[in-house]
């Protein structure tokens, strides 16, 4: 399966469209004008593995509120506009990260133009949004009823309209309660544009409706290349949203995020209470963010067998268990246990020092069932960042594969300690300045991770897919480290990163190769030079990571033009004695 290419376009801290991931969304069903509820419900989704929220936007109140909403969260969210297009302009001036409009409603032509110019200014993509329950007239007329090529149509003609006012930031989608109308309508849009596709069922009915008719609407789309970002629309909790479309991106091989949980259909074979213990692992395991094949079998005729193929799995007796973890027999454990005993074991996965499993898509590793993934610690020093270090950590908390997050306050004076502990992450404090080298090493020094990040703490424009980009290459075995290189950016920075890419404080490296570097405390600013360094004596492979349209605040930004170049002439000073202090020993 070979996916179809798109275009590539940001939304907030992500990317929807091109090599990025196929993001899972969903909507919230709180009255979006009570703003805690609706941010409430929003963490909800988020916790289990929600990547964009949209929310409705029916009046004036609505799109006011969204400021405050925008304000308390981190995941990007989408205004959902119908009828009335000034809730469109309401909603981007307050921050939205991309709105919705549906070609049947939004209005004259003029009304569109008006969308457009402020999305231009705001940098907000589009959603296209056709729904066949609300074609506009002429296309139902021309086509005797809301048919696919009806559908097709009113999405093209309204991108056409866009690109006439030179706006091409657009997402489509072309949804129908009819499965098979709705997979037409996605192969025929395909063909006539590169734009990237939002996939959806809609109307699709109550949990087990909604997850079979999305399962074979998107999932066949999804097995033929067709597809960027999906919601699985469902009569109920949103919650239910995502767990369904985790299942879909996992079944069909896209994504491999959250466990797996195989579980047999029983029989009168069966001796213990099965449903109920299957349903309270999938229950415990609704927020656990790493891939996971559990088994829960009823009986010894393919529950040992199925048990051993997971990462960790029950095989039932009579009212007892046997625990299996790789393939290899744990412990007999009584029922009234397993879930204890169980959960245990999983939880054993990380504390053991194993790790988070990590299921391999079988695209990349034909025939790994249950591969173990490294442990990443994201790891950021800073000095006096209170202004920018919360965008930072809010983005890498949004990154299942980053397993913890520390921040050294390098002898900072402002706020930059009190916004990272409010974000709930760890946090080293210092009262005098050590440098850049003595922070990273006291970060490294409070954790046993195989895999670190290391990050500026000024990033401007850092997005989950730059960390995904970062890390991926050193939990694959591509690479023993990357080095982020930014581009498109600022043309000082990139300029200055291209010539001396060792300068660079971006990059995700082995732990093993962080060992054997002596003095690295002392090294300050020469840090990133005593890493690429002794990466180059040891011939290790590096990967060099093009950052797009990511910068940083520089130091005359900081503090002023004066002290800002004094402060560059130390760094410079410094990492020039380094190079000198390694050539002389």
């Amino acid at each position: 399966m070979n996916r179809q290419e798109t275009m590539k376009i940001k939304v907030g801290s992500i990317y929807i469209g091109g090599d990025a991931p196929v993001s899972i969304q969903s909507m919230t069903n709180t009255d979006t004008r009570d703003v805690e509820k609706t941010v409430q419900q929003i963490q909800e989704l988020k916790e289990i593995g929600c990547e964009l929220v949209r929310v409705a936007v029916p009046d004036m109140e609505a799109a006011e509120a969204l400021k405050q909403i925008k304000e308390r969260i981190s995941l990007p969210l989408i205004a959902d506009i119908h009828f009335n297009y000034k809730y469109a302009l309401k909603a981007m001036e307050n921050g939205v990260d991309k709105v919705r409009i549906n070609p049947g409603n939004i209005g004259s032509r003029e009304r569109v133009r008006e969308v457009a110019r402020a999305a231009e200014e705001f940098k907000v993509p589009i959603r296209i949004g056709v729904n066949a329950g609300s074609l506009e007239k002429q296309l139902m007329d021309k086509y005797g009823g809301p048919t696919a090529e009806a559908m097709v149509e009113s999405a093209v003609n309204q991108a056409r309209m866009l690109e006439e006012f030179n706006f091409n930031q657009i997402i489509i989608s072309l949804k129908a309660a009819e499965v098979t109308k709705m997979i037409r309508a996605y192969e025929l849009i395909s063909e006539e544009t590169s734009y990237p596709l939002h996939l959806g069922v809609t109307e699709a009915g109550t949990a087990i409706r909604a997850a079979a008719k999305s399962g074979v609407g998107i999932g066949y789309l999804l097995l033929r290349g067709i597809g960027d970002t999906l919601r699985v629309s469902i009569t109920g909790s949103p919650l239910k949203e995502i767990l369904a479309g985790r299942e879909i991106l996992r079944s069909a091989g896209v994504r491999e995020i959250g466990p797996e949980i195989i579980s047999c259909p029983t029989c009168g074979r069966c001796e213990i209470d099965l449903i109920s213990l299957a349903e309270k692992v999938e229950k415990e395991l609704e927020t656990f963010p790493y891939p996971l094949k559990v088994a829960i079998m009823g009986c010894v005729v393919n529950g040992p067998g199925e048990a051993r193929e997971a990462d960790i799995g029950v095989a039932g007796g009579r009212g007892a268990g046997v625990i299996f973890k790789k393939g290899k027999v744990l412990k007999k454990v009584e029922e009234d246990k397993l879930l204890e005993e169980l959960m245990k074991e999983i939880n054993s996965l990380v504390d053991e020092g194993i790790d988070h499993p990590n299921t391999v898509s079988n695209k990349e590793r034909p025939g790994s069932p249950g591969e173990i993934r490294s442990r990443t610690i994201a790891i950021i020093p800073a000095f006096n960042e209170g202004k920018t270090i919360g965008n930072v950590v809010s983005v890498l908390k949004g990154v299942p594969l980053i397993d913890d997050i520390i921040v050294v306050s390098d002898g900072s004076t402002d706020s930059t300690a009190e916004v990272a502990k409010e974000l709930g992450v760890k946090v080293i404090e210092f009262v005098e300045n050590r440098g850049k080298g003595g922070a990273m090493r006291a970060g490294l020094d409070c954790t046993v991770a195989d895999v670190i990040l290391f990050l500026d703490a000024d990033l401007l424009g850092l997005t989950t897919s730059h960390v995904y980009d970062l890390v991926q290459p050193v939990l694959k075995g591509e690479a023993e480290m990357t080095v982020g290189i930014f581009g498109k950016g600022r043309v000082a920075t990139d300029l200055a990163q291209k010539v001396a890419p060792y300068l660079s404080g971006q990059r995700a490296v082995r732990r093993s190769l962080l060992e054997n570097i002596s003095g690295m405390d002392m090294a300050r600013f020469g840090v990133e030079v005593a890493l690429t360094r002794h990466i180059e004596d040891s011939g290790i492979k590096v990967k060099e990571v093009i950052l797009e349209d990511m910068s940083h605040v520089i130091k005359e930004e900081k503090l002023g033009v004066i002290k800002g170049l004094a402060a560059r002439a130390k760094m410079y000073w410094e990492i020039v004695m380094f190079l000198v202090k390694k050539e002389y020993n």
